[in-house]
């Protein structure tokens, strides 16, 4: 069996990218395994993500590219602000079994933001506030009810009304993990 390892080089929660990526890679028939280590372990495919542009965090992707060179796949904005997710990946649904999470789902209803705060990225990686193409059954499992959100800034959204609406309706919990205007 051909095995696929995700190294999760800085999330403090399960990194929604990689969770995608296992889902496609299991769907393709690949043993799939994280590390949140920076070790050499035998696969047929390496990818990482890097969700923050630190020293720390450069060190390991410099030694990752050491121990696979071009072998291994970089990705994530603390690596390419302009890098994405290949369509195929962006609408698979996140494999909460990577992590063994189980106490909420995560993901985006929105991206991007109205302002332009200089100590921001989001400008630059997501542009404009825009609809994004996931809704909640694209990322929370038909069970569960608490929900961290991802989005960048929600409440800028015009449509933002019905999405509220949604998650009264679904009595979710929600988490707010970034700006609310």
């Amino acid at each position: 069996m051909k095995s696929v390892v995700l190294f999760d080089i800085d999330s403090g929660i399960p990194n929604l990218a990689l969770m995608k990526w296992s889902t496609y890679y299991k769907n393709l028939g690949y043993r799939v395994l994280l590390s949140k280590k920076v070790v050499y372990l035998k696969a047929h495919k390496y990818l990482a993500s890097a969700v923050f542009d630190t020293e720390t965090t450069r060190e390991k992707l410099t030694k990752l590219t050491e121990i696979y060179g071009s072998e291994v796949r970089l990705g994530g904005s603390g690596f390419d602000l302009e890098a994405r997710l290949p369509a195929e990946v962006e609408v698979c649904f996140p494999d909460y079994s990577l992590y063994r999470h189980d106490r909420y789902a995560l993901g985006f209803l929105t991206r991007g933001c109205p302002k332009k705060c200089a100590f921001c990225v989001v400008p630059v990686k997501e542009g404009r506030l825009k609809r994004q193409a996931a809704s909640f059954s694209g990322f929370v499992p038909k069970t569960w009810k608490n929900v961290m959100l991802l989005d960048d800034n929600l409440l800028g959204y015009s449509g933002v009304q019905e999405l509220l609406e949604e998650m009264a309706v679904h009595q979710y919990r929600v988490n707010f993990s970034q700006t609310l205007d």
